[in-house]
């Protein structure tokens, strides 16, 4: 089987559940008419109306839009025992138009929450236990509409599964059997039988859940760095439906193609952009502060002239900097403006593979070290740059003209370089 695509399921900013997981396939691709379907069959499997309908909507968190699924469950549905949910499941199951390996997918996720669960019940297998949570009808819908959704890009067939270390959250949370600690017994049996490398926390609240961890599982998800040489097919966003502060809580699919080649040139990672209007500060001043907050760490400031309330003129600054330096950029923007507020959102961003060198340049009979930036390209050559400041420095000290010393070092850069 040639597998030559990587899924990549990003969780470091939302843990994991099935819904989110699901509203990220459709936000890659997966039709939303395909899930419909799958509604109106695990639907017709339950009595008395129990399932009354799901609504997907898109949502904008920390700067992240994404897709959110909202399902509606009758107040009189309380659980049922695992063999009923089981009739239910492979009814409904059966009569999907998924292949083979998509129901067996969907068959094991099942079969693991509930050996799950009588493990943590203490139960034999011939034993009754009395699901509610798990037995809920957007268990199913998860389950079957992963399944479809996965088949839909044709997952187990043609793909790598790689995975981030997962969040589980932190504190209480209140089920059917009382009040627990996260993570609750049935998560950290699963974790266990997985061995899914986790994280406590960032936040207070479950945001593993089981069929989050049992649908991840069941791809044997490799918790590594993403190989090299790849392109970026598709992407997807699904939101969870609950707001916490400062967390985006926002699961991330990316599928990408796997290509030939010796360079490896694509990156991404995530940066906070900070904005702010100004219509009181002078050029000066906002020179002196863009500088000021560069050197603490931004990795760009940007300044755009723009017209305000009332016919003042003014700026709109940006700044970006990584999650890390977020705390020490805010105070610096703070302290070298005179704003009293910062709009502040989360960037997924790509961005070239780049190495900095260091070149021996002789000038005027004098040894300099400059350092070069090597970028590579999409198209997997090279580009080179020299850092600015060092030109500049160069060209105070010998006292020349900035565009000679230039002109000299891009001479040295492409015969070391570029091998003319």
């Amino acid at each position: 089987m040639n597998r030559n695509k990587i899924l990549f399921i990003d969780t470091s900013l939302s843990g994991l559940s099935g819904d989110m997981f699901l509203s990220a396939l459709i936000d890659m691709g997966f039709e939303e008419k395909n899930l419909q379907e799958v509604y109106s069959i695990i639907k017709k499997s339950y009595n008395h109306q129990v399932f009354k309908g799901f609504k997907l909507t898109s949502t904008i968190r920390n700067g992240l839009q994404a897709k959110i699924l909202s399902t509606e469950i009758s107040e009189q549905y309380h659980g049922v025992e695992i063999e009923v949910f089981k009739e239910i499941f492979y009814k409904s199951l059966e009569k999907t138009g998924l292949r083979e390996a998509y129901k067996n997918y969907a068959s094991k996720v099942v079969e693991d929450l509930i050996n799950a669960e009588k493990k943590i019940h203490q139960q034999d297998n011939g034993e009754s236990i009395y699901l509610h949570e798990l037995a809920s009808p957007d268990t199913i819908f998860d389950i079957i509409g992963v399944s479809a959704g996965l088949q839909y890009f044709s997952i187990l067939e043609e793909a790598e599964v790689y995975a981030t270390p997962i969040p589980v959250g932190g504190g209480s949370v209140k089920i059917s059997h009382g009040i627990l600690r996260v993570p609750v017994p049935i998560v950290t049996e699963l974790l266990r039988k997985y061995s899914i490398p986790f994280n406590l926390g960032p936040v207070e609240g479950e945001l593993l859940t089981p069929t989050g961890i049992v649908l991840i599982a069941n791809l044997k998800p490799i918790f590594q760095t993403i190989p090299d040489y790849l392109t970026i097919l598709c992407e997807g966003y699904g939101a969870g439906n609950r707001l916490i502060k400062n967390f985006p809580n926002v699961l991330r699919l990316i599928l990408f193609n796997k290509i030939g080649g010796s360079i490896h040139f694509l990156e991404n990672d995530y940066v906070i952009l900070l904005e702010t209007n100004l219509d009181d500060i002078t050029g000066e001043r906002l020179s002196y502060a863009i500088e000021k907050i560069m050197e603490t760490g931004a990795l760009d400031v940007t300044a755009i002239p723009c017209l305000m309330k009332k016919g003042r003129s003014g700026y709109i600054l940006k700044v970006l900097c990584t999650l890390e330096d977020e705390e020490k950029i805010t105070s610096a923007v703070f302290n070298y403006t005179n704003t009293i507020g910062l709009r502040r959102s989360i960037l997924f961003r790509y961005k070239l593979r780049r190495e900095m060198e260091t070149l021996k340049v002789n000038i005027k009979g004098e040894l300099f070290e400059i350092r070069v930036k090597e970028v590579y390209t999409a198209h997997g050559s090279k580009r080179y740059k020299p850092e600015f400041d060092d030109v500049k420095y160069i060209s105070e000290k010998l006292n020349l003209p900035l565009d000679d010393v230039l002109r000299f070092v891009n001479e040295a850069v492409e015969i070391k370089f570029k091998k003319i």
